[in-house]
């Protein structure tokens, strides 16, 4: 027997959000409470349900532990977001919560081929919806993010996980690994694209991207979105495929990216 809870955190910009979150840990889904019916927030059927979660926590020091090792940046996403398999999920989410390690196969962004990674791994961290796991690697005591949609073939090891002595995740958080410039109102994105990227918006179904056909199988993008991390890795992954037009900023930030990449 599943037992579910309903747990609300705040994320590092003070957004509330409602989280499902089962005791065997196989399954956890956000939603942000802001989306959510005002009258709803404040009724008292939502309260008893915080209060009933904050009973559980206290009778399951390890579903606790668990909740404590996830954290919510950046809520807005303006394209849709890639989506990590369930069996990511499940072997992430059971590393955490059982406090193990496990083996995984990495695909990283420009690399076509994968990586075998040993992880340690120490919280979840949904930035603009999108899940990265804070780990370690090896035997090593460096904290580094991985994004759970570039995982594959999780294996669990009966390997206890460790936390270094110098880890904090909110001072982790804090540290700009997440962080991006602030922009009030939505910018736009012109592009040259080619390849993998004229397929990917291709397939969106989002009606604020344009795309007309130039030449030679090209496509010229334009579209407006909100800033974030997941939107500038997007476009750091397709690599020669996309030329930035405009913003200025974003195209040099994109360019200096892949001189390093």
């Amino acid at each position: 027997h599943l037992r579910q809870v309903n747990l609300r955190l705040k994320g590092q910009a003070g957004q509330e959000v409602l989280v499902e979150a089962c005791s065997e840990a196989n399954l956890i889904t956000t939603k942000p409470l802001r989306r959510l019916p005002k009258s709803i927030l404040k009724s008292e059927t939502i309260e008893s349900i915080f209060k009933e979660a904050d009973d559980v926590l206290e009778c399951d020091p390890k579903l606790y532990s668990y909740i404590k090792k996830i954290c919510f940046t950046n809520l807005d996403s303006s394209f849709s977001t890639p989506e990590p398999s369930p069996e990511v999920i499940e072997i992430v989410s059971k590393a955490l919560y059982y406090n193990k390690r496990f083996w995984v196969e990495y695909q990283s962004m420009n690399i076509n081929y994968q990586k075998t990674y040993f992880v340690n791994p120490l919280a979840l961290v949904y930035c603009s919806n999108v899940p990265y796991l804070i780990c370690t690697l090896f035997d090593g005591d460096k904290a580094i993010y991985l994004a759970l949609h570039r995982m594959s073939n999780p294996r669990i090891a009966p390997v206890e996980a460790h936390t270094p002595p110098c880890f904090n995740l909110d001072d982790y958080t804090k540290s700009g690994v997440f962080k991006i410039d602030a922009h009030d109102s939505p910018i736009t994105i012109k592009a040259i694209l080619s390849g993998s990227a004229a397929a990917y918006f291709k397939e969106r179904k989002d009606s604020s991207i344009k795309l007309n056909s130039i030449h030679n199988n090209q496509f010229e993008l334009e579209v407006e979105v909100c800033d974030s991390l997941d939107i500038r890795q997007i476009l750091r992954g397709f690599g020669d495929q996309i030329q930035i037009l405009e913003p200025d900023y974003l195209r040099d930030e994109i360019h200096k990216a892949s001189l390093h990449d």
